[in-house]
């Protein structure tokens, strides 16, 4: 009967070092599943922005700790988020589109990290704040509902 407990007791402590591998690779490299990958950059997103989380109500008001703090708007965490939203895009883009089941999540999520990575005239990096004259970060524009035209890829990866 020990030896039964001692082997139940060596499988319960494999599948918890395998879940804890599986959590940490998802959160530190790219996930094996997008929609892991969806739902991390979301709750980052999300974790980041405390005003994001008390204006969607996501957190029941027993444990609201977020609703009385601001955003932080400073330059330096401005350059980490840009950084951060760069590396998701790129990790997204890693990912084939063609073998996705769901294309119109990938979409979304590239249009969403797209348009954040290229924000319009109102939010500038450090670089625009210390020149009023230099160029945009981003030159590229997201394709409105009558054109034609694509930043992303050419238009034979999609299917």
């Amino acid at each position: 009967m020990a030896t039964l407990f001692r082997w139940a007791f060596r499988g319960v402590l494999l599948l918890l070092l395998a879940i804890t591998l599986l959590v940490l690779h998802s959160l530190y490299f790219k996930p094996l599943s997008i929609r892991i990958f969806y739902e991390r950059v979301f709750a980052e997103f999300a974790l980041d922005s405390p005003q994001i989380v008390s204006s969607l109500g996501m957190l029941p008001p027993s444990i609201d700790w977020l609703s009385d703090e601001l955003d932080d708007y400073s330059i330096a965490k401005g350059d980490a988020q840009m950084a951060k939203l760069k590396n998701d895009l790129a990790t997204l883009r890693s990912y084939d589109r063609a073998r996705l089941d769901d294309a119109l999540s990938y979409d979304t999520i590239e249009f969403f990290l797209h348009t954040q990575d290229c924000p319009g005239p109102r939010r500038t990096s450090r670089a625009s704040a210390k020149s009023p004259a230099s160029p945009p970060r981003c030159a590229k524009t997201w394709p409105d509902a009558n054109s034609s035209a694509s930043c992303r890829r050419p238009s034979s990866s999609r299917k």
